[in-house]
């Protein structure tokens, strides 16, 4: 058997291998390579899983970052400097407000108005008056969808804005990485035999 000594022989070989049957070679075939065409190979691995792991932190998505702890805190940490951060407080305050009971319902969805929909209050969003003025008569009956429309317009004001600047800073990178090991701890865990 002849012994290989560059990679392009090496690819040769193997595609001559890959085609011919099993039977046509010895059971007890050795097959020698040079380690420079194996280092040829690991590094063809190395840059796919490398690519790989780059389009997996590309698809960041600002649901991602605020369903992890972690991640929202910097996020969170990101608008106090920017001075924007009362759209994530009043999207978590909306979150909360589904969880409680019957009876606190109507307590926090006042809370949220006066805090957050009225105008001229301290943490006021950005949202249309149509969409105030649907609350404000929504607040009688204390429906649990009364902040859904709000809350999905200012999801998409963070989505189209605040995220967008947040993804140029260092601190995305750092959620970019929090994410990316996260996966991987979830994936080891779906692998690992069951006791």
């Amino acid at each position: 058997m002849p012994i290989i000594r560059r990679s392009s022989d090496f690819s040769t070989f193997s595609t001559k291998f890959q085609r011919s049957n099993d039977n046509d070679f010895p059971k007890t075939a050795s097959f020698c390579c040079t380690r420079k065409a194996l280092r040829n190979s690991n590094a063809g691995q190395m840059q796919t899983k490398q690519t790989s792991d780059m389009k997996v932190m590309k698809v960041v998505t600002l649901r991602m970052i605020l369903n992890n702890k972690q991640t929202y805190k910097i996020f969170e940490q990101f608008l106090e400097d920017e001075h924007s951060d009362e759209n994530l407080e009043f999207w978590s305050d909306v979150n909360t407000f589904r969880e409680e009971s019957t009876k606190k319902k109507k307590k926090h969805a006042q809370k949220i108005y006066s805090r957050f929909i009225k105008e001229s209050s301290k943490r006021e969003v950005n949202l249309d008056f149509s969409v105030r003025k649907q609350m404000e008569r929504d607040l009688k009956t204390c429906e649990a969808e009364i902040f859904n429309d709000a809350q999905e317009i200012i999801f998409q004001l963070m989505d189209k804005g605040s995220f967008i600047r947040f993804k140029n800073s260092s601190k995305f990178r750092k959620c970019e990485v929090i994410l990316h090991l996260s996966d991987k701890d979830q994936i080891e865990k779906c692998n690992s035999p069951k006791r």
